[in-house]
C-alpha cells in the first residue's frame, strides 16, 4: 500500500500487484471515445471514485498490454483516417486478451483492496467493443462523442507537423474523425443493453445528470462527479468547462472549407449526434 494525492481525492493506494483484484472485480468499465474527446477528463473523474481499480495510463500504452502499437505505427490520434489501417487492427489475431487481463491487473491501483470496479479505456478501443464485451465479464461501457470541428481542431494541433501541408493534416484529421463517428454509432446501435450515452457538450452542460446517467449503468460507483477540478494530460488543472468555442475559433475559413469536403457528403451521421456542417 502506497500514498498519492496525484487522482482527485485518493490518498491510500492499494496496488493490485499486492492484491486479488480478479477476485474484486465484479464490473468491467470502458470509456470508449474518439481521442480529443473529452475522455481523459470523464476517465480521471472516475479514477476518483472509490470503488475503481485505475491505471496509471491507458490500457494500450500499459506494458503487458498485448494489442497493435499506434505509436510505433506513427497513427496516434488519426488511426482511423485510413480504413485499411482500421481493417488490420481490428484483427482478432492482434490480442491476447487473457494475458493483457493479467497485466493490468497486476498494474492497477485503488483506494480500496476490494474495489469492485476496474477502469481503463483507450481511443482505439471504439473499434474493439466486441471483443472487449466477450473478454471481460460484466463489461461496461461510457461511450463518448465530441463536436468533430474541435476534434479536428485538436489534432491538427498536435499532429499537424507530420504532414507536408496543413490541408493533408487536417482531411486526415476529418477522416479520422468521421470513422470513429461511423464506428461510435454502430457501438451505440449494438451495446445500448450494456452502455451509456455522453456528448461532450451534455456533460459540460449538465455534470450532474452525467454522473447520475453513468452511476445508473454502474451502480457501485456512489460518489462519482464531473464537476470537479482535475488535471488533465499534464496541460490543464481546472474544472469541467465547454472548450469547443475557442477551439473552433483557431479554424480558419480556409480550413472549414477544407474540413467540409470530407463532411459534408456525410452531414447526415453528423446530425444523427445532434452536430452539423458549420459555415463561416
Amino acid at each position: 500500500m502506497g500514498t498519492s494525492a496525484a487522482s482527485g481525492n485518493l490518498d491510500k493506494v492499494f496496488l493490485g500487484a499486492q492484491c486479488d483484484v480478479g477476485a474484486c472485480v465484479a464490473t468491467h468499465l470502458f470509456v470508449i471515445s474518439p481521442n480529443n474527446s473529452g475522455s481523459t477528463f470523464v476517465t480521471r473523474a472516475l479514477e476518483t471514485c472509490r470503488e475503481v481499480w485505475r491505471l496509471p495510463r491507458e490500457g494500450q500504452h500499459m506494458l503487458g498490454y498485448e494489442g497493435p502499437n499506434l505509436g510505433a505505427d506513427k497513427k496516434e490520434l488519426i488511426w482511423a483516417a485510413e480504413s485499411e489501417y482500421v481493417q488490420k487492427i481490428r484483427s482478432r489475431d492482434l490480442y491476447n486478451w487473457d494475458k493483457t487481463r493479467r497485466a493490468w491487473y497486476f498494474q492497477a491501483r485503488a483506494a480500496r483492496p476490494d474495489a469492485p470496479v476496474f477502469l481503463t479505456k483507450a481511443p482505439p478501443f471504439l473499434i474493439l467493443v466486441d471483443q472487449l464485451r466477450e473478454a471481460f465479464a460484466n463489461a461496461r461501457f461510457v461511450f463518448l462523442v465530441r463536436n468533430p470541428y474541435a476534434v479536428v481542431e485538436a489534432i491538427t494541433r498536435y499532429k499537424a507537423r507530420r504532414f507536408d501541408t496543413r490541408e493533408a493534416a487536417l482531411t486526415a484529421a476529418a477522416a479520422h474523425i468521421l470513422r470513429c463517428l461511423t464506428m461510435q454509432r454502430e457501438n451505440i446501435a449494438s451495446h445500448a443493453d450494456v452502455g451509456t450515452f455522453l456528448s461532450y457538450e451534455d456533460l459540460c452542460a449538465d455534470p450532474a445528470a452525467a454522473a447520475a446517467q453513468v452511476q445508473a449503468l454502474v451502480p457501485e460507483l456512489t460518489n462519482l462527479e464531473f464537476d470537479q477540478r482535475l488535471a488533465v494530460k499534464g496541460r490543464y488543472h481546472e474544472r469541467l468547462r465547454n472548450m469547443n468555442a475557442q477551439q473552433i475559433e483557431r479554424l480558419t475559413r480556409e480550413d472549414i472549407e477544407i474540413i467540409n469536403r470530407k463532411f459534408a457528403p456525410l452531414e447526415a451521421l453528423l446530425r444523427s449526434f445532434g452536430y452539423g456542417i458549420l459555415s463561416r
